[in-house]
């Protein structure tokens, strides 16, 4: 009888280590976190090559899950650095997008790169909770533009935090509105093809 109650406890660990591969996953409790949650590691970064878009993309996303605005800033090119500095933007959206991306972990498909440019083909794994210790996850499809400035890879285009960002700022400003209340209209990007500025954003240049 104890053999086969120990054979059987072993076979239900099992099983729930496989679930937690797939798209339907299984995690036990994690210092108080919800299995939902995705965060990335240190570890994870150390993993990427030294000096590889991975590895500054990988800092980048840690960044947005930790609301870490110093670390994020200093990860953007200097020109969308720039326009985030002057339009305070980056202050408002890191805490909404924190809220989202602490569930999503992102996985580096495929890396272009053309001089001192690169485009990450991420898959960006969204995990919703079910229940109390298991989620389902969906990957959606993303790309992310970057450039090498001094030996080191920076976020160019910072278009997914925006449109991340975009509803609940929109539904904010409406409430407001309803409610009376004024507010100092922000822009509604700053980012830009690169020759061609944004609001707050001067233009890169092409074959920088």
């Amino acid at each position: 009888m104890r053999g086969r109650r120990a054979v059987v406890i072993a076979a239900v660990a099992f099983a729930g280590a496989v679930a937690g591969c797939g798209g339907d996953g299984e995690l036990p409790a994690k210092r108080g976190l919800a299995a939902s949650i995705a965060l990335v590691s240190p570890a994870d970064i150390v993993r990427e090559k030294p000096h590889s878009p991975e590895r500054a993309f990988l800092a980048w996303w840690r960044t947005l899950q930790y609301t870490d605005l110093r670390g994020y800033l200093s990860l953007l090119s200097q020109p969308l650095r720039d326009a985030r500095r002057a339009d305070g933007m980056a202050r408002v959206q890191l805490p909404i997008i924190s809220q989202q991306v602490n569930k999503t972990y992102p996985h580096v498909k495929r890396v272009e790169l053309a001089g001192n440019r690169a485009t990450l083909y991420v898959n960006v794994e969204h995990r919703t909770l079910v229940g109390a210790d298991r989620y389902s996850s969906t990957q959606i499809p993303q790309a992310f533009a970057m450039v090498r400035e001094d030996g080191r890879w920076r976020i160019a285009d910072d278009i997914y935090v925006e449109a991340a960002a975009r509803p609940q700022l929109r539904e904010e400003a409406a409430a407001d509105a309803r409610a009376g209340v004024r507010t100092t209209p922000r822009p509604t990007t700053t980012t830009a093809a690169p020759d061609q500025p944004a609001a707050g954003l001067p233009a890169t240049g092409a074959g920088r």
